[in-house]
């Protein structure tokens, strides 16, 4: 069969760079392991650490920026509600994988997964 716009080294290359794109994914998603504290910042501080192994858990973090309403179910973590205009942090979907973050830019705020077993998220040299 042959490709008008394509020449076989087209074809090859777009071969090696799916396969290679899928490789990625599957590297990328299996380093994820489940957290189990929520870690909430304001402007860069810690303000709260939140384990994620309650069965449901409600909060409401007021900051001299706003407050954003956070809820803890089924070992994820999400924001319900926000007092700012955009309300985007409510958007994400629940995070639960250490790593992930939720931030509220207007409440500098930040929600970050940690933990998970007793592998450590970073070592520094």
């Amino acid at each position: 069969m042959k490709l008008p716009f394509f020449k076989k080294a087209d074809v090859v290359l777009l071969a090696v760079l799916l396969v290679i794109g899928a490789a990625c994914m599957i590297l990328l998603r299996g380093n994820s392991r489940p957290g189990n504290t929520a870690i909430v910042r304001v402007d860069g501080e810690v303000t709260d650490s939140i384990p994620l192994t309650q069965e449901r858990w409600q909060s409401t973090v007021s900051t001299k920026y706003g407050s954003n309403t956070l809820v803890v179910e089924n070992g994820s973590i999400r924001v319900e509600d926000a007092d700012c205009s955009g309300k985007d942090c409510t958007r994400f979907a629940p995070i639960n994988k250490s790593g992930q973050v939720i931030i509220c830019l207007p409440h500098h705020m930040s929600v970050t997964v940690s933990g998970g077993d007793d592998a450590p998220d970073a070592v520094i040299h």
